[in-house]
């Protein structure tokens, strides 16, 4: 049997999976069915900036794309940000495996001061699932990275528990904003950051939503990035995107992944199904003798030129007609 054990945010986990922040972990039950399925760690549900506002009587309209069930209209209703805590600590009374808490923010005026009462409260670690997207013509992208990085920073400065940052795929360059994430302080990075996708009603005449879990088919430009990222930025990567079997979280792996953080996967099938995912991961090590995570991770590319060559050479036969 292959030793699953891997590193992330400064903690030894058993094995790379986690169960990604979604409203499956706002429940105190089915974290602890998490941990006897085998998963690693959990992230709770985001508490989101609104949430916070609410609590402050200052609910906004901002519109935070993390998970289907939160619609910004109810926020502050399923969870204020006192219970929040409380779910934390009553986690952390529960079960032994890492968890982190995510909060979903745009701006750090309104909730840095929160973060240390997160800390209080017992998580062992911060997701700050990041969602500002520029709609605005006259935004400088420079000072759209320059808020990532502010809340970062003022995060970092008010805790001693292990950050990591979740993006979108939307900067210029996703290796120099990791760098600079990881500069202002991130422990780890969280990629990527899945937005509602729309789809527009023409007989009702209105916006509605559509796939609302990922396909497996999703999960190769994660793959991409991560290869990138892992070979040029010293830092720990949970990959999450389309993520549904456990080759496809070796493939991560390969590419330098330290975890995943999965969701949909578990929506579909059930927490349990972390126990075939696990069986899986060590039937295939097991075939291709594969000791340990620690061997395998990062192998997948040697250099950064090989990934950019063979990236190339794949895109002028495609449009060559080749397969």
């Amino acid at each position: 049997m292959a030793d699953l054990k891997t590193f992330y945010l400064g903690y030894e986990l058993k094995n790379p999976i986690i169960l990604a922040s979604c409203s499956l972990t706002k429940n105190v039950d089915n974290i602890c069915q998490a941990e006897s399925a085998g998963v690693s760690a959990v992230v709770l549900k985001s508490l989101f900036e609104e949430e916070i506002k609410s609590e402050m009587g200052a609910v906004s309209n901002d519109f935070h794309p993390e998970a289907y069930e939160y619609e910004y209209s109810s926020a502050g209703l399923m969870y204020g940000a006192s219970k929040y805590l409380d779910l934390i600590k009553e986690a952390k009374k529960r079960v032994k495996i890492p968890v982190f808490a995510s909060v979903n923010c745009i701006d750090s005026e309104i909730w840095i001061d929160y973060a240390k009462s997160i800390e209080d409260a017992g998580a062992d670690g911060l997701e700050l699932n990041i969602s500002y997207i520029s709609f605005n013509i006259n935004d400088d992208p420079r000072e759209v990275e320059k808020r990532y990085l502010n809340i970062v920073e003022n995060v970092k400065t008010s805790l001693n528990i292990p950050v990591a940052v979740k993006i979108g795929w939307y900067f210029t360059s996703i290796p120099y904003m990791v760098k600079s994430l990881k500069d202002a302080g991130a422990d780890g990075i969280v990629m990527f950051n899945r937005y509602y996708q729309l789809s527009y009603d023409i007989e009702k005449e209105k916006f509605m939503l559509v796939n609302y879990f990922s396909s497996d088919t999703e999960t190769y430009q994660v793959l991409r990035w991560v290869g990138i990222v892992h070979k040029q930025v010293d830092i720990d990567i949970a990959a999450t995107g389309g993520i549904h079997n456990a080759k496809q979280i070796l493939e991560h792996i390969f590419m330098g992944a330290s975890v995943v953080e999965l969701a949909s996967v578990f929506y579909k099938n059930g927490i349990k199904y972390a126990e075939n995912l696990l069986t899986e991961l060590n039937e295939i090590m097991d075939d291709l003798n594969m000791a340990s995570i620690k061997d395998i991770k990062g192998k997948g590319i040697d250099t950064i030129e090989e990934f950019k060559s063979l990236e190339r050479v794949q895109y002028m036969k495609i449009l060559g007609g080749e397969e």
